[in-house]
């Protein structure tokens, strides 16, 4: 593993005491303006961070593995972290767990706090609007260990987690198809995302094996809230569909909850579906036909892969792809 700077080394490249390094990075009130300066400009360019784990001891590994998600709140990554964590726990090892609320900036920041905390590695799930990789490639250039899991940076060249998307789709299509759907729409999410992308490929894919035309007027991106649904059931109520292929549960429940406003039963008129089987997808009215996620495998592949890193085992990296079941309910 690459060496990191350490104060001893911004000491001796300014000729200073590492105890005088030591009180200019801490503010200590007395060291001098011009001196604390020139101690932060010698960090900055030798990439040093802090070791809040290493005080006082000699060993510079940790025993906490780091967690980045977009959102904690959402269902499906609350209940991948619940299972990272218990995986973690299993091996012997603590987790910190860090939030990016979809924005790169605060990924970034993410990313920084751990490598600040010395994580023992890192299983991130990339933000929606992330497009540059540095921070990620930053990990790599440090030697810690990285997985990517459900929203993978293919630019990264480490291990990775990621579900059959594709497959999924063509089970909720096909299967809406055989219930005699014809006009069947796609709500999608943000073209930026690899498994969105495959979903809607197996959308359309399925569609043309069947012999039925992809209608543009029945396709509209947007993002995985329910105020997402409700927006694209309101754009694609003009076109007639008469099936709704959602990109996940909480997209669908915004689009059911428009149908119905505007007088619509559901499946008679109009069948919808969604993806990820959130735990409310079984308890709306109607329940709602879903594509199942093994979560629980989900997160001690990414657990289990990132352990073999930390432990130098000597292997190419893997991409683990965890596969999807429909679960057929009331709403198809």
């Amino acid at each position: 593993m690459k060496k990191t700077a350490t104060i001893k080394d911004i000491a001796r490249e300014l000729n200073l005491h590492h105890t005088t390094v030591s009180r200019a990075l801490r503010n200590h009130p007395d060291v001098n303006e011009r001196t604390r300066e020139t101690v932060l400009k010698m960090a900055d360019e030798l990439n040093y961070e802090p070791n809040v784990f290493a005080t006082g001891l000699r060993s510079q590994k940790s025993k906490v593995i780091g967690i980045i998600v977009p959102e904690i709140s959402h269902d499906f990554f609350s209940s991948i972290v619940s299972e990272i964590t218990n995986r973690a726990d299993e091996t012997g090892y603590s987790v910190m767990i860090c939030q990016s609320n979809e924005t790169p900036e605060r990924e970034i920041e993410n990313v920084a706090a751990m490598l600040s905390n010395r994580v023992a590695g890192i299983i991130a799930a990339i933000s929606v609007n992330t497009s540059c990789y540095e921070h990620f490639e930053r990990v790599l250039r440090r030697s810690t260990p990285l997985v990517f899991f459900d929203r993978v940076c293919h630019e990264c060249d480490t291990d990775k987690v990621m579900l059959d998307f594709y497959g999924g789709a063509v089970q909720v299509v096909q299967h809406l198809i055989d219930q005699g759907y014809r006009r069947i729409a796609h709500v999608a999410g943000p073209t930026s995302l690899s498994g969105v992308r495959e979903r809607l490929q197996g959308y359309t894919d399925t569609l043309q094996k069947n012999g039925l035309s992809v209608d543009e007027r029945l396709i509209v991106h947007g993002g995985f809230l329910p105020e997402h649904g409700i927006f694209g059931a309101e754009k694609l109520l003009p076109h007639h569909p008469d099936a709704l292929f959602c990109v996940d549960d909480q997209v669908a429940l915004g689009a059911m909850m428009r149908l119905r406003a505007e007088g619509f039963h559901i499946p008679e008129q109009i069948a919808i579906a969604g993806f990820d089987n959130d735990q409310i997808a079984q308890y709306v009215e109607p329940s709602l036909t879903t594509v199942d996620i093994r979560r629980t495998e989900m997160g001690q592949a990414a657990v289990d892969l990132l352990i073999e890193q930390i432990c130098g085992k000597k292997r190419p990296f893997r991409t683990v792809r965890i596969k999807s079941e429909l679960i057929v309910r009331a709403s198809t």
